[in-house]
């Protein structure tokens, strides 16, 4: 099923993004519109974020000939942070609403990260942080999620020269605008379920000064 670009866009149709955050994270993002967060150089403003439309994630799924839904499995670390478990549950409760059954296997970052290098997934998912880190580009996750892996979990020819096009530019205007072109075919194609640009919070103990964190680095 989830090779049907109909599939995947019901899964993302179907996820109450803003419940979630509201519930679970405070308020403190939003819905995603993309496959990159808005620090990073590329991010298209211009697409706005995924709607939450249970019945139009139904039709669609009707029009794959999936009217009954289906069931499939992804793996995931669960206790990375205090939240990821109630997240999962909630993702899953959203694509029941639709008929779509989601299993979550938890497994350990070693054996995420190991399926990641080598490809040796068990299931027909898995949880990932789309990371434009340490250059903060929007490349950086779509290269990650292409044919230019050495092996690819997901293939999209014309991605991958649009992705190589912007990697040889060297007029700044122009490469921004190739990657933004990139991630809105990314967000089209829907390769995943895209839930929110992820925040991060830094604390410090009185008196600390001179502190500097620049997407995620100390100075």
């Amino acid at each position: 099923p989830l090779d049907d670009v109909r599939v995947r866009h019901a899964l993302n149709f179907a996820i109450d993004r803003q419940s979630i955050i509201d519930g679970l994270l405070g308020g403190i993002t939003q819905p995603a519109s993309q496959g990159a967060t808005p620090a990073a150089e590329g991010y298209n403003p211009a697409l706005e974020p995924i709607p939450y439309d249970p019945d139009r994630a139904r039709t669609l799924l009707k029009d794959a000939g999936y009217a009954e839904g289906f069931a499939f499995t992804i793996e995931a670390v669960i206790g990375a942070s205090g939240w990821d478990r109630a997240m999962y549950q909630q993702v899953a409760q959203n694509l029941q609403e639709i008929g779509v059954d989601m299993a979550v296997v938890p497994v350990t970052f070693a054996h995420l990260f190991g399926h990641f290098e080598r490809g040796e997934w068990h299931g027909q998912g898995f949880a990932m942080v789309y990371s434009s880190e340490p250059v903060i580009d929007a490349i950086r996750p779509l290269r990650n999620n292409s044919c230019l892996r050495p092996v690819p979990w997901y293939c999209d020819t014309v991605l991958s020269t649009m992705i190589k096009q912007a990697l040889m530019e060297q007029d700044v205007t122009r490469r921004i605008a190739l990657k933004q072109e990139a991630l809105s075919r990314f967000r089209d194609e829907a390769p995943a379920i895209f839930l929110w640009p992820e925040p991060r919070f830094a604390g410090m103990a009185p008196g600390i000064t001179g502190y500097n964190d620049v997407h995620g680095f100390i100075s």
